[in-house]
């Protein structure tokens, strides 16, 4: 080899840096297009998720728009039967939905299946950090403090009203129906008024929750639709 020409050694030079740049360049390519292939996956994988929450989310507001009216009625009904009551107005049948209706309560059901998905995948799956954070606010705030209201209002509802109707009325139907035995006695049952002024309350307090959360729903699966048509 220390006998070949000049112009022999310097193309074995050429040739292995050639030879060293190309499998650098081959290298490079693969971890480019495993790079990509990764990220194509990541990105198939958020926008799966991201299709599954808005399914989730409308699933939601059905039961809260369902839920919300229940109680709109409830607080309604419970506001005429108030001002019936302390006006001292006479009875009239047309006053036994009212007096049903003042118990209407609601359950509320999430569809959380999605939701537990992208918790157990890491919530970093979702590239966009505001639909994170409505994300994390919606369910482990907002879910849990209406299920907590409703909880609250169902015990009072079993352990303190429905006993009393079932003392004070009859055709008792929940929801739907009652008609006082008495109704002279229940005009002036001061603890009875001051059980309706209780659901009353509840009632204002959980429809002013129950429409933020619809109103966060339905703005939600709007930016998560629109996430969606960007990927």
């Amino acid at each position: 080899m220390q006998h070949l020409p000049k112009f022999i050694k310097d193309l074995d030079w050429k040739y292995s840096i050639r030879e060293i740049v190309l499998i650098v360049i081959g290298i490079l390519v693969a971890l480019g297009l495993n790079n990509w292939k990764e990220n194509q996956q990541l990105k198939n994988e958020e926008t799966e998720i991201l299709q599954e929450l808005v399914m989730s989310l409308q699933n939601d507001l059905k039961d809260i728009r369902i839920n919300l009216e229940i109680h709109e009625k409830s607080y309604e009904s419970t506001l005429l039967l108030i001002d019936h009551l302390k006006q001292g107005k006479s009875y009239s049948d047309t006053l036994d939905a009212h007096f049903g209706m003042a118990l209407g309560s609601s359950f509320f059901l999430s569809d959380n299946v999605a939701y537990n998905t992208l918790e157990k995948k890491g919530r970093q799956l979702i590239t966009d950090i505001n639909i994170r954070s409505e994300l994390s606010t919606l369910y482990a705030h907002d879910y849990a403090f209406i299920k907590e209201l409703e909880e609250i209002d169902r015990d009072n509802l079993l352990f303190n009203l429905q006993p009393y109707y079932t003392e004070n009325f009859k055709e008792f139907i929940l929801f739907q129906t009652a008609t006082p035995i008495n109704y002279e006695d229940l005009r002036n049952d001061f603890d009875y008024l001051g059980k309706l002024e209780w659901v009353r309350d509840n009632r204002k307090y959980t429809v002013a929750r129950y429409g933020l959360i619809k109103n966060r729903v339905e703005d939600l699966v709007l930016v998560i639709e629109q996430e969606i048509e960007k990927k």
